[in-house]
């Protein structure tokens, strides 16, 4: 009620163009009501009021700006100029990352069990061309500057060739040959004092396994079962690294590697084939088949031949798969 009649208070003042003094708003609800005065005809006060609503007595909405949220939000974030997205660089997984496969000739997985294999085999030819005195090392301390593959027996003591050997050719490497074992009769130990030595190369190849034992075996005609005619080599094929590296395999092959991975004979079998065709390796007796000094022993190699057959997985080697180095 105090509420109402303030209003009324208000509204009769304000009608009146009078002001309103604050003793008259306090005496409001305090039982000395000030009497309102109504008009007697309400149709006539509704005119007077409306006579006087003119434009100078309306009351103006306060204009304010428009809120633009749009606006507000662009100064906080700036988002009509938003800055750059930092974004990580991609990886470049060509240049960093390792190859997914060992480095090969292939893409398969047949070549890259053979690439395995390959790598097993290797570490032993290597092993063995370390005790035939073969390694750039025993070459340095021998004062040759030359490469593994182009070492002579006796390191140049006995015959110097007019030519690297690795760029011979078979014909100009058979003629070498005969020359070498004529210079190095009865100087090798363990050997009788008639015999001389043809060994060349990384491997120290003899001529007989390279090109036959027969008096008419040449290098434009090998004989049967050398290694010059299972691999069917000619006269103009070149002694090269990849040559020899592939004369390797095959020996390791007729040591008896095929029938070891298959499981058809022991570790101990194939070293005693090793033995057989590089004299420098011992058998598990400790000693080689010709009597020459050893310089690989069985515990060196052991370790080896059984890594071989673990990467091999039971794969015998093929000629035409023979790995070119």
């Amino acid at each position: 009620m105090l509420l109402v009649a303030s209003v009324l208070l208000c509204s009769e003042k304000l009608n009146a163009k009078e002001s309103i003094t604050m003793a008259e708003i306090n005496n409001v609800g305090l039982g000395r009501p000030i009497p309102i005065k109504r008009p007697e005809n309400l149709a006539e006060e509704f005119d007077r009021v409306l006579k006087n609503n003119s434009d100078d007595n309306k009351i103006k909405p306060i204009l304010r700006p428009k809120f633009d949220a749009s606006k507000f939000l662009d100064k906080i974030i700036d988002l009509s100029s938003p800055a750059p997205i930092l974004r990580p660089k991609p990886i470049d997984v060509s240049a960093s990352a390792p190859p997914l496969r060992p480095a090969g000739t292939g893409d398969t997985v047949v070549n890259i069990r053979l690439n395995k294999a390959n790598a097993s085999m290797q570490n032993l030819l290597d092993k063995i061309a370390e005790g035939e005195g073969a390694t750039p090392e025993k070459l340095k301390n021998q004062g040759e500057n030359t490469s593994p593959y182009d070492m002579v027996y006796g390191y140049k003591r006995f015959l110097v060739p007019d030519k690297r050997v690795s760029t011979m050719t078979l014909k100009e490497l058979f003629a070498f040959q005969k020359k070498l074992i004529n210079k190095t009769k009865g100087t090798i130990k363990g050997a009788k004092k008639n015999e001389g030595t043809s060994a060349v190369g990384k491997y120290q190849i003899l001529k007989w396994t390279l090109f036959g034992k027969g008096k008419n075996d040449t290098a434009e005609n090998p004989g049967t079962g050398s290694w010059a005619d299972v691999l069917n080599l000619k006269a103009s094929d070149k002694f090269t690294p990849a040559l020899q590296e592939k004369i390797a395999r095959l020996a390791l092959k007729e040591s008896g590697y095929n029938a070891f991975v298959e499981g058809n004979k022991t570790q101990e079998e194939l070293l005693k084939g090793i033995a057989i065709r590089w004299a420098s390796v011992a058998d598990t007796s400790g000693k080689n088949p010709s009597g020459q000094p050893i310089a690989t022993t069985a515990n060196m190699l052991l370790p080896l031949i059984n890594d071989v057959k673990i990467n091999a997985d039971g794969r015998i080697i093929k000629v035409t798969e023979l790995k070119e180095k």
